[in-house]
């Protein structure tokens, strides 16, 4: 399931909320991710909500280099969950969640007023991309919009 934004009389952002999230367990696993998931089976509710958590709330994807890694290392468990957690119980991947994840941010901000002060670039910048470019490719992608064609969207 990819996220998109919701069109209705305007653009509103893009959500996140559960429905990435898979918490009935799919696909085939291998030995080790056998175990794994009997170590983790208890916690997959709490990481999903603590993954969004760290999306929505800490911007931990503004960081341009955040990794599952990152990730563990705020929740405190090793990384290996993180991995098995999107592997295993996620609609789309680790790098699809935090783009989808800094879009929604870039959304949010535009909303907020932040190209009032700032340029797409600056908002590129912030939200955790490297330039522009990728930034307007992610803005495409889960938009269907251009940054441009979404501010003509807006009504301020």
């Amino acid at each position: 399931m990819k996220f998109n934004l919701l069109i209705e009389n305007h653009m509103q952002a893009p959500s996140l909320k559960n429905t990435n999230w898979v918490l009935e367990i799919k696909g085939e696993k291998n030995e080790q991710d056998l175990k794994l998931q009997e170590k983790i089976m208890s916690n997959i509710l709490s990481y999903t909500q603590e993954v969004d958590k760290l999306s929505i709330e800490e911007h931990i994807f503004r960081d341009p280099k955040a990794s599952p890694s990152d990730i563990a290392n705020k929740l405190g468990v090793p990384t290996s969950h993180i991995v098995y957690l999107f592997k295993y119980h996620s609609n789309i991947t680790f790098s699809e969640y935090r783009m989808h994840s800094r879009i929604k941010d870039s959304v949010n901000l535009i909303e907020q007023g932040y190209l009032k002060a700032n340029t797409l670039e600056s908002l590129a910048y912030k939200t955790g991309y490297a330039s522009y470019n990728p930034f307007f490719s992610a803005f495409k992608k889960v938009t269907t919009y251009s940054p441009q064609d979404y501010l003509k969207s807006m009504k301020f």
